[in-house]
């Protein structure tokens, strides 16, 4: 086996393994009297192929990385790396964590851009990854109970015990769905991703054109296609059934915003003036690219969900009475106590911040608890969290960095494969939502590689800026 050859099955490998939470890891520390996740020191199963991945993909790598992204990547690291250790975090073990989790997660999908790893494929993969959750999830609803699998990172859940995420109504409590992740809005996270994802390789106006050459193709790129866009009906109804089962408010909405957006997109993009003044949008005209036909694609995912909401009514109502039921109530103070929480600790921690997943040792000692009534938790929103973890300095640099990509983008933006612009137009709404919402997309693995697949996709955009290819996978 050639190293090009043992490379395409590790970075395969990696992204099937990447949602799974099987990890070997140290006992966790207490903060205020409970289990501290964030400040465990884990090792992840998923780790082993990625860590080959990058080791073989540097000796294949036919693509040298952009300047602009070498440059600012390389200083982006660099000045958080430095206010990580100007804040000198206590305890130390948490920023080692994370600083390892977002280097690994870096430097395999700066390997798939080097080794030119075709988008569509990594996409394509990343769905295929999601079908056992999935899958899980709808099982685990309709059981309601989930057992205990140490290898495939698994805990047990049981809907009687206190701390399991459930949905209680007047007579019981039924437990929503976690998948293989380690909490039921992570699964949502990354089903409404996935749905969104599975939505734009096949009703992009472009989807069935593989090769590029409008409605020239040929008949094995059309087949492979073809297959992809008949497999596509039951994905995204799975997807939507494990996205339900969620029960993640936030998710039902970050999945809508995306197809709010992906709906626009296809509307726009067939007008009539759109397509008599672009001539090279003329092959949209092709029956096989209808509107009708993709507004059918979008609609069935809404029809589902709203199928379910009425079979669900009173679990839907019980999640969306943030003031009558308990739990909800109980959620929401929590949610909105964790932003007041991650105030204070800016303001005491403002110029380098705590480091990262640092937030909740520097609030039990702001707070000088020995034994907190419940779990502290991490302000719920990413933003702030950020700015909390890397304080105002480090705010500047993020900020600045973004300000650059999106700069570099809008530059690029004409030149940018079609596909993968819908793609962007779909997810950048969606994680988002997310972020705006939860932590986990920073602050957990299962959230940073989240995080990680949507960034590749940003990355991507600005750094080929003539690349029309488009792999199968």
């Amino acid at each position: 086996m050639n190293l090009n050859k043992a490379f395409q099955i590790t970075w395969r490998l990696a992204v099937l393994a990447l949602p799974w939470q099987t990890r070997w890891f140290a006992q966790a520390p207490n903060v205020a009297g409970w289990p501290w996740e964030q400040g465990r020191l884990a090792f992840y199963a998923s780790w082993l192929p990625m860590i080959a991945a990058i080791v073989l993909g540097a000796l294949v790598a036919r693509k040298p990385l952009s300047k602009f992204l070498q440059n600012n990547l390389f200083w982006l690291f660099v000045a958080l790396g430095a206010v990580t250790v100007c804040a000198m975090p206590q305890p130390i073990q948490p920023a080692v964590q994370w600083w390892l989790q977002a280097t690994l997660l870096l430097s395999f999908f700066v390997t798939l851009l080097r080794a030119e790893v075709p988008w569509r494929s990594l996409i394509s993969w990343t769905v295929i990854a999601l079908i056992p959750h999935a899958v899980l999830a709808v099982m685990q609803f309709f059981w309601q109970s989930i057992p205990a699998v140490k290898w495939l990172g698994m805990s047990a859940q049981d809907p009687a015990m206190p701390g399991v995420s459930v949905v209680e109504n007047a007579t019981s409590r039924i437990l929503r769905a976690y998948g293989g992740f380690p909490h039921p809005n992570i699964l949502g996270g990354w089903m409404a991703v996935g749905l969104l994802t599975t939505l734009t390789l096949c009703t992009s106006p472009i989807a069935l054109n593989a090769t590029g050459e409008g409605c020239q193709k040929s008949p094995f790129r059309q087949s492979r296609s073809t297959r992809w866009e008949k497999g596509v009906w039951g994905i995204e109804g799975l997807f939507t059934l494990a996205l339900f089962y969620s029960f993640s408010r936030g998710a039902w909405l970050a999945a809508a915003a995306g197809i709010v957006t992906l709906v626009v997109i296809t509307l726009v993009c067939h007008s009539p003036a759109v397509l008599r003044g672009n001539p090279e949008k003329k092959h949209l005209m092709d029956p096989r690219f209808r509107k009708d036909d993709k507004i059918v694609k979008y609609v069935i995912p809404v029809i589902l969900f709203l199928t379910l909401t009425v079979i669900h009514r009173d679990l839907v109502f019980t999640r969306l009475d943030v003031q009558g039921d308990r739990l909800e109530q109980k959620s929401v103070v929590t949610r909105m106590q964790s932003l007041r929480d991650g105030v204070r600790v800016f303001q005491t921690y403002a110029l380098f911040g705590t480091g990262p997943n640092g937030e909740l040792p520097a609030l039990a000692q702001l707070d000088r608890v020995a034994k907190s009534p419940a779990p502290l938790e991490p302000p719920h929103m990413v933003w702030l969290l950020m700015l909390v973890n890397f304080g105002t300095v480090g705010a500047l640099f993020v900020l600045g960095f973004a300000l650059s990509v999106l700069r570099r983008l809008l530059e690029v933006w004409p030149k940018i494969d079609f596909e993968l612009r819908v793609l962007l137009l779909g997810l950048i709404p969606a994680w988002m939502v997310l972020a705006t919402l939860d932590h986990y997309l920073w602050s957990l693995w299962s959230g940073l590689a989240l995080s990680a697949i949507m960034g590749f996709v940003l990355l991507l955009a600005i750094s080929a800026e003539n690349d029309k290819s488009r792999g199968e996978p």
